[in-house]
């Protein structure tokens, strides 16, 4: 990855930025989706979906690329970030912003998941959870997978519902991240047929 002039350039000779880019590329095609262009709320939900692809993006082009980590939280770090806004200034990489941007990815994939769920089961104004989903849309396609998606959803239930969130309990890695985009990606693909 390369950055210039405000601007991220993915370096599509390395394969790590090819997997990046080969998600962007998969959902311009569900965008541009006979599928997509009936449904409101599937673009919506493909929109927050990016939205979790750049924040993978940018969770690994940072000085200090997210990685799994474990310990109690930097209070010093947390200080600081919080006096730097204070001062009208904001950091824009570091390991803070790394995981900064690992969260705001694993949060765009939870909540896309769960609306995508919604889409694929024709539920979109339901109130159904995720159990309530699932039934109706593995009876449609039973040979999809979505242990890592699952996975990525129950961490970000554990970051939003236990006080000392999941920072010394990480469970899903930068891998688990990309293999859940997968399974989202292979979801609204068969759907889209």
């Amino acid at each position: 990855m390369l950055e210039t002039n405000g601007q991220i350039t993915l370096k599509l000779d390395n394969s790590k930025d090819e997997q990046l880019a080969s998600y962007g590329k998969r959902i311009l095609k569900l965008l541009r989706s006979p599928q997509a262009q009936k449904s409101h709320y599937f673009i919506a939900t493909l929109d927050d979906f990016l939205g979790a692809v750049y924040s993978l993006v940018l969770s690994q082009c940072n000085v200090h690329p997210f990685e799994k980590r474990s310990g109690q939280i930097e209070v010093a770090t947390v200080i600081k970030r919080a006096e730097d806004i204070a001062n009208g200034t904001l950091r824009t990489s570091g390991n803070w912003m790394a995981g900064f941007h690992f969260n705001g990815a694993l949060f765009r994939i939870a909540a896309s998941y769960h609306r995508g769920l919604k889409v694929v089961s024709s539920k979109e104004k339901s109130r159904d959870m995720r159990g309530g989903l699932l039934p109706v849309v593995e009876a449609a396609f039973p040979k999809w997978k979505h242990q890592n998606l699952d996975d990525v959803y129950d961490e970000v239930n554990d970051l939003k519902h236990d006080a000392e969130g999941k920072f010394n309990l990480r469970e899903v890695d930068l891998e688990g991240a990309k293999a859940a985009t997968e399974e989202l990606l292979e979801l609204f693909e068969c759907w889209c047929g």
